[in-house]
C-alpha cells in the first residue's frame, strides 16, 4: 500500500546494516519520505540559486532531524534499560530486606515501625503487617527507655548511632538483649525523616564474650595459681622451718628440704605414704596427731611438742585446707631451752626465798628441778660419808618418796669412784650415761641398781655445791629414755642452779648462825643488864647522898667534885643500861603498851619543856608547830614522850647555838604526823637507811651512847602501828618524821 504520490503508508520498515536488524518508527519513515521529495524538488529547481540554496538546507535540516531522532531513540532504549535495572534491583532490594537474616526496620523520626522484615518481626514476635504503626519503644524494657529516647532523638536530628544496647520484650518468649544502629534514611516520610534500623540478637554474643571472658579468667587464674604455686614453692623451699603437707587420708603431699633435713628422711620416700607407713613404730605427736586433730576437727592446732623423729622441741602449726592439712614445724629447741632455764631459775629463786629451814629449801629446789628435766633431782649436802641433809624429788611425785629411802639406804665412800664423791673431791661438775658401769659405782646393791633403772636412769649431771670457797655437797639430775640426754648446755644450766642453791644453803646456815649469836647477845646484855643494874644502883644512891646530904665541913670541894662526876657516870651508865634492856624488850616484844588517849599538842610542849634548860644554856629556840585541828592519838604516853625526847635530843645536840628546833604534828592519811626539825649539818643520803639500826653511828665519837635511841624510837613507833622515818640534805639540817593511827591497832 501506498500513499498518494507512491509514498508508502507510514508505518515501521525493514532497514538492514551490517550486523544489525531493526524496523523504522514512522517518524523515520516520514523524514525518508520528505527527503526523498526534497530530493526530486532539487533535481526541478531549473538551475535558480535561490531555489537550490533552499533545497540544500531542507535536506540538511532534515538529516539533523534524522540524527536527534536516533539519538532520542537510543536514549530512551538506555532509560527502557536503566528502568528496568532498577526495577530489577528494587525487587532485590525488596526481597533482601524481607528475607535478611539479621532484623531490619523502617520507622519515622519518632520510633514508629513504617517497614520491617521478617527477622523483625521473628524478634518481636509480631507478624510484619501488626508491626506497622507499632512504637518501637512498646517493646524496650522500662529501665532502658530513657537510653533508647535519647538515641532516637539523636539519629531524627542527623547523627548516626552505633551499637547502643538495649532489652526488648518481644509478644512472645524471653526478653532478648540487642545491639541497635540507627541511621537517617535517605528518604522522607509524611512524618519526617526515615529512620533506618538494624537490630542484632547479642543475647549468644553476650554468653560467647562471657563464656570467654570466663575462659580466660579461668586460664589467667590457673596461670596466677600456677605462678603462686611457683612462688610458694620457692618460698617454702628457702625458710628454715620444716613444712609439708596432707591430704585428706592423711598421706604425705608435699615435703620441703627443711622437712627433709629435720627427719634425714628423703622426701621420694615420703610422698603418696602415711606417717605411720614413713615412720612405723615412731609415736610423734606433732607429725600424726597435730595434723589428725586439724582434719578431724577443721581447726588450726599449735602448739610446742618434744619431737622424737627430730630429736628436738618443735614448735608445731597444723592449718586444714580443702584438700587435706599444712603442717610448720620450726625449731625451737634454743628458745624453749632458754625458757625452761629461765623458769627454772626463777623457780628454784622463788624456793630459795621462800624458806630459810635448810631441809625446807632443799626440798623445794629438788622439786622444782624434777618437773623441770621431767626426771629426778638429788641435794646431797655434807661431807662425803657425814653428810647431814639429802632432799630427793622425782616428777612423778609418788615415787618421790621410794626415791629417797633409795639414796638414804646408798652410803658412798669418800675416796671412791661414786660420782658425788669425785665431783666433791674434783670440784668439777659431770655427765653421765646411764651405762651398768655408772649405775653399779654409784648403786653397789643389785637391788638398789634394779630400783634405779625402774626410776629411768639414761643419762646424769653431777655438780659440786660450792659457795664463798667451800664444797657444800654435791647435785645431780637424772633422766630417764624418753627425754633427750644431757649435754653441755645442760651441765651449763646445772652449774648456775648448783651455784644459786649453793648460795641458798650457806645463806641459811649464815642466818642460823646469826640467830645463834643474836639469840647469845640478848642473853648476855639481859645478864649483863640486870647484873649490873643493882651494883650500880648502890653506887649511884652512894653517889647522890654524899652529893646532896653529905655534911659540907666534911668534905672538901676537890672530893666534892668527884662525887658528882661518879654521880654522872652512874647515871650515864644506868641510862645505857635502861636503853639495852628496852631495846631488847622492844625487839622481843615483851614490852606492854598503855594506851590512852593523848593530846599531841601537850605531848609535844612536855617533851619540849625537858629540854629547856639545855637549849637555853646555848640559845637555841623551841618552837611548837601544831594546828587545833590536831586529833587526839590512842597511844602510850610515856612511850609517845620517849620518842618525841630522843628525837629533840638528837635535834638539840647537833643543832648549832643560836638556832632553831621545831616540834611540830598535823592530820595525815593514816593519822596523825609528828616531826622534828633541826639546822644542824645534816645526814649523808648514804647513811638514812641505817638511821635505825641499833648500835649505828654515822662516825665513832660524834655523840656520847650506844646510838640506841633511834633504834628505841623506831621500835616504840612500830610498836603503836606507825611508821618513822628521816629526811635531810647535807648542810641543810634534817627533818625526822613518824606517824601514829588514830586507833591503838599495831599493823
Amino acid at each position: 500500500m501506498e500513499l498518494p504520490g507512491g509514498a508508502p503508508l507510514p508505518g515501521p520498515s525493514p532497514t538492514t546494516g551490517p550486523g544489525r536488524m531493526h524496523f523504522e518508527s514512522p517518524f523515520q519513515t516520514r523524514i525518508r519520505d520528505a527527503r526523498a521529495r526534497a530530493a526530486e524538488l532539487g533535481g526541478m529547481t531549473g538551475g535558480d540559486p535561490l531555489l537550490r540554496r533552499a533545497t540544500d538546507e531542507l535536506l540538511s535540516a532534515l538529516e539533523e532531524l534524522e540524527v536527534s531522532d536516533e539519538e532520542l531513540r537510543v536514549q530512551n532504549e538506555s532509560m527502557a534499560a536503566s528502568q528496568l535495572m532498577l526495577d530489577t534491583e528494587r525487587q532485590r532490594y525488596a526481597d533482601l530486606f524481607h528475607l535478611a537474616p539479621e532484623p531490619y526496620l523502617v520507622t519515622g523520626p519518632d520510633g514508629t515501625i513504617r517497614e520491617s522484615n521478617r527477622a523483625a518481626s521473628e524478634l518481636l514476635g509480631v507478624m510484619e503487617r501488626g508491626l506497622a504503626g507499632k512504637p518501637l519503644a512498646v517493646f524496650v524494657v522500662g529501665a532502658d527507655l530513657r537510653k533508647f529516647r535519647e538515641q532516637v532523638n539523636r539519629a531524627a536530628a542527623g547523627a548516626r548511632v552505633n551499637d547502643f544496647e538495649v532489652t526488648l520484650t518481644p509478644r512472645r518468649g524471653a526478653p532478648v538483649r540487642v545491639s541497635c544502629t540507627v541511621q537517617p534514611a535517605a528518604r522522607l516520610l509524611p512524618g519526617g525523616q526515615a529512620l533506618w534500623w538494624i537490630l542484632r540478637d547479642v543475647t549468644e554474643r553476650r554468653r560467647a564474650e562471657e563464656a570467654e571472658r570466663l575462659l580466660a579468667a579461668e586460664h589467667a587464674a590457673r596461670r596466677a595459681a600456677e605462678r603462686a604455686e611457683r612462688r610458694l614453692a620457692r618460698v617454702l623451699e628457702g625458710t628454715s622451718d620444716a613444712f609439708f603437707s596432707l591430704d585428706a587420708k592423711g598421706r604425705f603431699t608435699y615435703v620441703n628440704q627443711g622437712a627433709e633435713a629435720l627427719w634425714g628422711a628423703d622426701r621420694a620416700g615420703l610422698l603418696g605414704r602415711t606417717a605411720a607407713e614413713a615412720f612405723p613404730g615412731a609415736a610423734d605427736w606433732a607429725v600424726a596427731d597435730a595434723p589428725a586433730v586439724a582434719l578431724a576437727e577443721g581447726r588450726a592446732v599449735r602448739a610446742e611438742a618434744w619431737s622424737p623423729l627430730a630429736g628436738r622441741w618443735v614448735e608445731v602449726s597444723a592449718f586444714p585446707t580443702e584438700s587435706g592439712v599444712a603442717v610448720f614445724f620450726r625449731d625451737v629447741q634454743d628458745r624453749h631451752r632458754r625458757a625452761a632455764a629461765e623458769r627454772l631459775l626463777a623457780e628454784t629463786g622463788e624456793a630459795l626465798s621462800a624458806s630459810l629451814d635448810g631441809d625446807e629449801m632443799l626440798r623445794r629446789v629438788a622439786e622444782v628441778a624434777a618437773a623441770a628435766v621431767g626426771g629426778w633431782c638429788v641435794l646431797r649436802v655434807g661431807a662425803p660419808g657425814a653428810q647431814v641433809a639429802c632432799a630427793a624429788a622425782h616428777h612423778d611425785r609418788a615415787r618421790s618418796a621410794a626415791l629417797q629411802a633409795i639414796l638414804h639406804g646408798s652410803p658412798f665412800d669418800p675416796a671412791g669412784s661414786h660420782p658425788v664423791a669425785r665431783a666433791m673431791r674434783t670440784g668439777e661438775a659431770s655427765l653421765l650415761e646411764g651405762s651398768e658401769h655408772t649405775i653399779a659405782a654409784a648403786f653397789p646393791d643389785p637391788a638398789q641398781r634394779e630400783q634405779v633403772r625402774e626410776m629411768g636412769a639414761a643419762s646424769g649431771v653431777v655438780v659440786p655445791l660450792q659457795a664463798r670457797g667451800r664444797t657444800l655437797g654435791a647435785l645431780i639430775l637424772v633422766r630417764g629414755p624418753a627425754q633427750p640426754a644431757f649435754d653441755g648446755q645442760d651441765l651449763a644450766l646445772a652449774g648456775e642452779l648448783a651455784r644459786r642453791t649453793a648460795m641458798g644453803v650457806d645463806n641459811a646456815r649464815l642466818y642460823r648462825d646469826s640467830c645463834a649469836a643474836t639469840q647469845a647477845r640478848e642473853e648476855v646484855l639481859a645478864v649483863v643488864s640486870h647484873d649490873l643494874r643493882n651494883p650500880l644502883n648502890a653506887v649511884l644512891l652512894a653517889s647522890v647522898i654524899l652529893d646532896e646530904y653529905g655534911a659540907p665541913e666534911s668534905l672538901g670541894e676537890r672530893e666534892r667534885l668527884q662525887v658528882r662526876t661518879i654521880r654522872n657516870a652512874a647515871e650515864q651508865m644506868s641510862s645505857l643500861i635502861h636503853d639495852l634492856v628496852e631495846v631488847v624488850a622492844l625487839e622481843a616484844g615483851t614490852r606492854t603498851l598503855q594506851r590512852d588517849l593523848v593530846q599531841p599538842v601537850k605531848a609535844m610542849h612536855a617533851a619540849a619543856e625537858m629540854y629547856h634548860g639545855l637549849a637555853a644554856e646555848r640559845g637555841i629556840v623551841l618552837a611548837v608547830d601544831a594546828g587545833a585541828d590536831v586529833p587526839d592519838v590512842h597511844a602510850d604516853r610515856a612511850r609517845l614522850l620517849q620518842v618525841l625526847s630522843n628525837l629533840l635530843g638528837n635535834a638539840v645536840k647537833f643543832s648549832p647555838d643560836g638556832a632553831t628546833v621545831t616540834v611540830g604534828a598535823a592530820p595525815s592519811s593514816d593519822g596523825v604526823g609528828f616531826w622534828v626539825s633541826d639546822s644542824g649539818p645534816g645526814i649523808d643520803p648514804a647513811h638514812l637507811p641505817r638511821l635505825f639500826d641499833r648500835f649505828w653511828q654515822a662516825r665513832r665519837g660524834d655523840r656520847a651512847g650506844l646510838g640506841l635511841g633511834l633504834a628505841i624510837a623506831k621500835g616504840i613507833v612500830d610498836a603503836h602501828g606507825g611508821r618513822i622515818w628521816a629526811e635531810s640534805v647535807p648542810g641543810q639540817g634534817s627533818t625526822f618524821f613518824f606517824t601514829l593511827p588514830l586507833t591503838g591497832d599495831a599493823s
